[in-house]
């Protein structure tokens, strides 16, 4: 199982082998990433909260797990992600 925390407007489905974990902003974001250390990468939808999200954790996480801004297709997890950190 793949943990992946969501940050954003993100879909509903994701294929069988991830569990997502949703944050609305940057900052619950930082919060989740605090309490769950399973988490194995992040996902955020929209390049605005792709830049704060990025600015926020390099701040208060630099041991942080990768992150990603989805690409704009209609189904997120068949699209190609832009590795952000």
């Amino acid at each position: 199982m793949f943990h992946l925390l969501v940050v954003g407007p993100a879909p509903a489905q994701a294929p069988p082998s991830f569990e997502l974990i949703r944050a609305a902003t940057p900052e619950d974001a930082v919060e989740l990433l605090a309490r769950n250390r399973r988490i194995d990468a992040v996902l955020v939808f929209g390049a605005e909260l792709a830049r704060e999200t990025a600015a926020l954790l390099a701040e208060v996480d630099p041991q942080a797990p990768p992150l990603f801004e989805a690409g704009e297709e209609a189904d997120p997890f068949g699209a190609v992600a832009t590795r952000l950190s």
